[in-house]
């Protein structure tokens, strides 16, 4: 859109482009009401080149996949990322060296039982002097700061250590699913660390998903491809992450052995009803039956979309409608509940 407009403005053209594109339109007898999520860049705020703004624009839509899932984001300027880099990078290092952080946990369900399979780790942080800080906000700086590497071995040696905890009590949690920055891989020592970590927990490769964003796996390097596959062959599980948001996310699963794909939210925003959504998901069960990868859909919200995902033929998801992230205590009471008292 050419023209100086003002961010009020930017909100109301986004608000009538979107009022426009998702009326409900007929096609062969089905009635499709679409669903469409916006990222805004914004010139030269973001740029002055067409590959700057789309950047910044495509950074802005990944916002929109954030709670409290807005339908339009607009690209935050540059500055913003250099003024959290100053104000969170000090305490985030403190924060990483006297264990400050925390642990939640997102089980992902069976969803014609209801029981736990398995749980996504997520880093919790609440600075005593500045709040609770977005997960979004401090990893990137922990990825801008060089510090992704020393956080994300703090992550896995408290998830390991639970996990081996758990196991201990009798139990049941199959696998827990770790995110991964590719910058952690390109660390010369991440490999050795994650076994050793494993090592210690007396845990094995087959209990840990490995998850990677769509966009990360992208832009990742050949070096780092080729480290991801030493891991595959070790027994580790590979997963893609917010599968459907990026533009080469089926090619990817063909070049890298992954043996998990989890659906984003946005694929499923209006399974219930929306007959496009339920034939592009069928699709990827197909292919998921096909190569024995396996399905998660993430951010099932309503019963509704429970039922569906059920008769389309998928096995697993979370949200929540399944459950809310779990602290470790909270978790812990939910697999003990699960343990079928003995005849």
């Amino acid at each position: 859109m050419p023209g100086a407009m003002g961010i009020d403005a930017v909100r109301d053209m986004a608000g009538g482009l979107l009022a426009s594109l998702e009326s409900p339109t007929t096609v062969l007898e089905h009635v499709i009401e679409p669903s469409l999520n916006v990222g805004i860049s914004r010139a030269p705020d973001d740029g002055s080149e067409f590959p700057l703004l789309l950047d910044a624009a495509t950074r802005a839509l990944e916002e929109t996949h954030r709670q409290p899932f807005p339908s339009c984001c607009i690209a935050a300027p540059v500055e913003r990322s250099v003024q959290l880099q100053e104000l969170l990078a000090r305490p985030l290092a403190l924060a990483i060296e006297q264990e400050q952080l925390e642990l939640a946990f997102q089980p992902i369900i069976e969803l014609e039982s209801g029981r736990v399979i398995a749980a996504e780790v997520l880093c919790r942080w609440d600075d005593p002097v500045l709040g609770r800080q977005s997960p979004a906000d401090f990893i990137d700086v922990a990825e801008a700061t060089a510090q992704i590497s020393s956080l994300g071995r703090w992550v896995m040696e408290r998830a390991f250590e639970a996990l081996h905890r758990w196991d201990l009590a009798g139990l049941q949690l199959g696998r827990i699913c770790v995110n991964v920055s590719p910058l952690q891989v390109q660390d010369p020592t991440w490999s050795s660390d994650l076994l050793m970590a494993l090592e210690r927990h007396q845990l094995t490769p087959d209990r840990i998903v490995l998850e990677l964003t769509e966009g990360s796996i992208l832009e990742m390097s050949t070096h780092v491809a080729d480290q991801l596959r030493d891991l595959r062959r070790q027994g580790f599980a590979l997963a893609m992450d917010d599968f459907g948001t990026g533009y080469s996310g089926l090619q990817r699963l063909t070049e890298l052995p992954f043996s998990e794909v989890k659906i984003d939210r946005s694929l499923i925003s209006a399974i219930d009803y929306d007959q496009l959504q339920q034939a592009m998901l069928s699709a990827v069960i197909r292919l998921s039956d096909a190569t024995g990868i396996m399905v998660v859909v993430e951010g099932v919200e309503r019963s509704r979309q429970r039922q569906m995902l059920l008769t389309l033929g998928c096995r697993h998801g979370q949200g929540y409608q399944l459950s809310a992230p779990l602290s470790e205590r909270e978790l812990e009471a939910l697999l003990q509940s699960q343990i079928t008292p003995e005849a």
